[in-house]
C-alpha cells in the first residue's frame, strides 16, 4: 500500500509504502505527469518503470518538471504476478516550471491579438510574456490584462492564467510575434521560453 508521495524537494517523488503480502522479487514504482500527460520515464532504463529493491519500503522518482503527478507502487513477483497500488495525486514545487505548450497567436481585430497556451494550475506562479514587432523589435510596448508594458505578468488565478488565453492591444500595424515562459512557486525559478509564429497586424 502506497502511504506516502510528495514532493521530495529536489526535483523528485518521495515515496513510501508497506507491503502487507508476500515479499515480491521487486517494487516498481511509477508516475504520471498531468500536465505533459505521459508517464515519467526511468532515465537509466528509458521505460515508464521505476523499480526499487525487494527489501525497500521507500523510493524516489526523478521528474524533470513543477507541476501535478500522480504516484503508484507494485508489488512484481517472479511468476509474473503484478499487483498495484491506489494513485496518490501531488504536486511538485521543486524545480524547473514546463515549456509551456500549444502556444499559439493570432490577429483577432484591428490592433489585437490573442495569446493562447496550455495553462499549467500546479506548476507555475505565474506566466511572463513578452512581444517583438517588426517596426521596433524587443521594443514593443503592448496592453494586456494587466496593463501597458514590455513584459506582461499574468498571475495564478487571474482569467488569463488560469484559461491560458489573453488578448493584447498592438501599437501599430506590423508583423509579431511573442513569447511566454513559466515561472515556479519554489524559489520562482524560471522556465525555458516557448514562442509563437509570425503574425501580420493591418
Amino acid at each position: 500500500m502506497l502511504q506516502t508521495a510528495v514532493d521530495s524537494g529536489s526535483s523528485s517523488i518521495y515515496m513510501a509504502w508497506q507491503n502487507d503480502a508476500n515479499s515480491p522479487a521487486q517494487f516498481l514504482g511509477f508516475a504520471y505527469d498531468l500536465y505533459k500527460n505521459e508517464y515519467v520515464l526511468n532515465k537509466g532504463n528509458g521505460t515508464m518503470w521505476h523499480p526499487f529493491p525487494a527489501n525497500a519500503n521507500a523510493g524516489f522518482i526523478p521528474v524533470d518538471n513543477t507541476g501535478g503527478y500522480f504516484a503508484w507502487i507494485s508489488n512484481q513477483y517472479a511468476n509474473g504476478d503484478w499487483y498495484l497500488s491506489n494513485a496518490k495525486p501531488l504536486i511538485v514545487y521543486s524545480g524547473m516550471p514546463n515549456t509551456p505548450a500549444n502556444v499559439a497567436l493570432a490577429k483577432t481585430g484591428s490592433n489585437q491579438v490573442k495569446l493562447t497556451w496550455k495553462p499549467d494550475i500546479f506548476g507555475a506562479w505565474h506566466a511572463q510574456v513578452i512581444f517583438w514587432s517588426s517596426t521596433v523589435g524587443w521594443n514593443t510596448l503592448t496592453t494586456g490584462p494587466d496593463g501597458t508594458g514590455q513584459w506582461h505578468f499574468l498571475m495564478y488565478g487571474t482569467n488569463a492564467f488560469m484559461n491560458g488565453e489573453a488578448t493584447f492591444t498592438v501599437p501599430e500595424p506590423a508583423t509579431y510575434h511573442a513569447i511566454i515562459r513559466f515561472v515556479a512557486w519554489n524559489a520562482q525559478t524560471v522556465g525555458e521560453l516557448a514562442a509563437t509564429g509570425f503574425v501580420d497586424v493591418n
